[in-house]
């Protein structure tokens, strides 16, 4: 089995190159990075799940793309190897399973991406067909998304897609070159650009062939209902705007500086090669992980901050730099330590900062919980939900 070639892409420059963008998206005057007085509050999580559900001989939900909390406190999966969604009560048990493999109305051929904006569930598949449901499985409509994009982003609250398409633009900075990431809203009739942001670096070797740096700092973005926010993880900023693109506010991060690239995260990418293709042949993986090593360039950094997550709620969760999203090929890979969240409000408010248990990679966050993955003794991934306690 190959190696797969859906390895997330990553991101360089700084905050006056956002500033550049606002000025080419057209705002008369950029806001200054606000810098947060006071001292937020700390937000804590349960030490007990409040729902837990586990793979069994009747439930199935291998390679878990993502996942929702439902009003009534039940919740839905999307699995990719199943291709199919899956509904769970309250408790934890199986209510209804929607979505087949195929190419008819609600099937789908892969499971790339999972959504939930107002009561609509979106499923995008590896063909980049959009399928949507509504909240308790039944099927509405699918449709196909002419894009090129090489991100999703989401959706906002009308339903109007964010994708990002990465440009390489030439910087005279040396060795480096910079991509940058151009954001686009796709309407049921029109695509909508909303600037362009700095991300992925890339290092020139010799004879001229550039390559990308493994794990470089991205661009990170976050669809609100209404609005999205953007940031380059190699500065402290980050920004919101509204959904045309104009600059609404930014904020600079405190206390924050940029994590480096470790030998074990080096070795982590190599090894999840032979991770994710178990009953390969052991000689084809020494080959390919061969070929990694001597093509591999890595950056120095993974950045000041890593994912930018859109809560039900409509915050806005900031997550520490991260490997994940180099890491793709390892669906969910687990933090082994605790991860420290900041949470801010629609407006830029520092609401607060949420400290996350060990092994538990968050998909997903609302107003009194938070939802995401563990995995068991068997490495089979384990959904959790967690009550959040806001003091």
């Amino acid at each position: 089995m190959p190696v797969s070639s859906r390895m997330a892409k990553s991101v360089s420059i700084a905050w006056l190159v956002l500033a550049q963008h606002v000025c080419d998206a057209g705002a008369q005057n950029v806001p200054r990075p606000h810098v947060q007085a006071a001292a937020p509050r700390e937000w804590t999580v349960d030490a007990k799940p409040r729902l837990r559900i586990a793979m069994n001989a009747d439930v199935d939900f291998a390679a878990l793309i993502s996942l929702s909390v439902l009003p009534d406190d039940g919740i839905v999966l999307a699995s990719d190897l199943r291709n199919n969604i899956q509904f769970f009560d309250s408790r934890g048990l199986l209510t209804k399973t929607v979505g087949r493999n195929g190419q008819g109305p609600g099937e789908f051929e892969g499971v790339d991406h999972f959504f939930r904006f107002g009561d609509t569930l979106a499923l995008i598949d590896m063909n980049d067909a959009t399928h949507r449901f509504t909240l308790d499985g039944q099927f509405v409509r699918s449709s196909r998304v002419a894009t090129t994009a090489e991100q999703v982003h989401g959706f906002f609250a009308n339903g109007d897609l964010v994708v990002g398409v990465k440009r390489l633009e030439q910087i005279p900075e040396g060795r480096w070159q910079q991509a940058t990431e151009e954001l686009v809203r796709i309407t049921a009739t029109s695509r909508v650009a909303l600037g362009r942001f700095p991300t992925q670096e890339f290092t020139r070797l010799p004879g001229g062939k550039l390559k990308g740096n493994v794990y470089s700092p991205r661009n990170r973005v976050a669809v609100l209902r209404n609005q999205f926010c953007a940031g380059f993880a190699g500065s402290s900023t980050f920004g919101c705007y509204d959904g045309s693109g104009r600059l609404l506010w930014t904020r600079a991060l405190t206390n924050t500086s940029p994590v480096a690239v470790t030998n074990a995260d080096k070795e982590a990418y190599f090894n999840d090669i032979y991770t994710v293709n178990v009953g390969s042949p052991r000689k084809m993986l020494d080959d390919q992980v061969r070929w990694a090593r001597a093509s591999a360039t890595f950056a120095k950094s993974l950045g000041v901050y890593g994912p930018l997550l859109a809560a039900r709620d409509n915050a806005l969760w900031i997550g520490p730099p991260s490997t994940d999203d180099w890491r793709r090929n390892n669906p969910n890979p687990l933090p082994e330590r605790s991860t420290r969240w900041r949470v801010y409000s629609i407006a830029g408010e520092l609401l607060a900062n949420v400290t996350l248990p060990p092994r538990f990679y968050l998909l997903e966050a609302g107003a009194d919980y938070v939802a995401g993955v563990t995995k068991d003794d068997d490495d089979l991934e384990v959904v959790l939900v967690y009550s959040l306690r806001k003091q």
